[in-house]
């Protein structure tokens, strides 16, 4: 594989930070959020989450890790469009619960690394918790997220909360933030993985976006809002409706908005959840490695669309689809 880069970084306005702390925090969010937080044992490793409301439908997809400062306390990292309704969301329920929530989005400067590979390999049925880990020591908070599985390759990926821009800039960002941003959310189309802005919150129960392919929810954890739902569509007749992604090739059609139903309004055949314009020359580093070897890909696509709809029908109205990184079920 022809590599030009071994790692880029740059900064990530759009993800927002909450800090979640107190003797009871770690039961707290086992009984809000759909994945284990029990198995967070490493600080600064983070796994996959997301919270629902009552109906099953996901408010936040987002990451959560243990912090190295406290046994009792977590971040968060979530869209920053949904900060402060989650904040104030989750302090509804915490009673008399000793937790304590702050948005630190506005104290500290986020930001990102994502990793080339160095191999090459195609993904197991379903992610395993497999981490990157964080590269230097001296931010105030440094998360190693979940790999990013693509086609063809693993992207390691991590998040530092560095304390003020003149930290950030000594950390030495090789990419205009406004490029990352949009390189960093390309990897997210390229692996597959939904991400909630608040356009799209409680719209999508978690198998619509393949959630639980990416190991964002644990179906053996025990309860939390929408925990019935949810369990209801995986083990009850097949799921119909899921995600997939679709290339644009053609630079002069208009790319669907974030959120967009596509086809009749009752009964939409698509609808759009993440959406973007391939990202210069980084962005086609990371579709090579993605692609590697498969010709068929061999030149970047002007967008892609992740979108999520039935499966049982031919045709879409975005036209050809990619095959994903992930299997949608155990017996593929």
């Amino acid at each position: 594989m022809n590599q030009t880069l071994c790692s880029i970084k740059g900064s990530l306005p759009q993800l927002a930070y909450l800090r979640i702390h107190g003797p009871d925090a770690e039961s707290f969010l086992q009984s809000q959020l759909t994945n284990d937080v029990l198995a967070l044992r490493s600080p600064g490793q983070a796994q996959w989450n997301g919270y629902c409301n009552p109906k099953g439908r996901l408010f936040f997809t987002g990451w959560l890790a243990r912090t190295a400062s406290a046994s009792d306390e977590f971040a968060l990292l979530i869209d920053r469009s949904l900060s402060q309704a989650v904040a104030k969301r989750l302090k509804m329920f915490v009673l008399r619960s000793k937790v304590t929530i702050e948005d630190l989005s506005d104290r500290y400067v986020l930001q990102g690394t994502i990793e080339l590979p160095t191999t090459t390999h195609t993904r197991s049925k379903e992610a395993q918790p497999t981490h990157t880990q964080p590269a230097d020591p001296t931010p105030a908070l440094s998360i190693g997220l979940p790999i990013a599985h693509t086609l063809k390759a693993n992207f390691g990926r991590s998040v530092q909360c560095l304390d003020t821009q003149a930290q950030a800039k000594s950390m030495e960002a090789n990419v205009d933030s406004e490029d990352f941003s949009g390189v960093w959310r390309w990897l997210h189309l390229l692996a597959a993985e939904p991400w909630i802005t608040q356009t799209l919150s409680e719209r999508f129960v978690p198998q619509m976006l393949n959630f639980e392919r990416l190991g964002g929810v644990n179906f053996r954890k025990g309860c939390y809002p929408g925990q019935e739902v949810v369990a209801r569509s995986q083990y009850l007749g097949k799921l119909k409706r899921r995600s997939g992604i679709y290339q644009i090739d053609d630079p002069s059609r208009r790319l669907p908005a974030e959120g967009e139903d596509l086809g009749e309004a009752s009964n939409p055949d698509l609808s759009v959840v993440n959406v973007l314009r391939c990202p210069g020359s980084l962005g086609m580093s990371l579709w090579q490695s993605a692609f590697a070897g498969m010709p068929a890909h061999a030149q970047a696509a002007h967008a892609l669309v992740l979108a999520e709809g039935r499966i049982d029908l031919e045709g879409s109205p975005l036209g050809p689809s990619i095959t994903l990184p992930y299997a949608l079920s155990d017996d593929a």
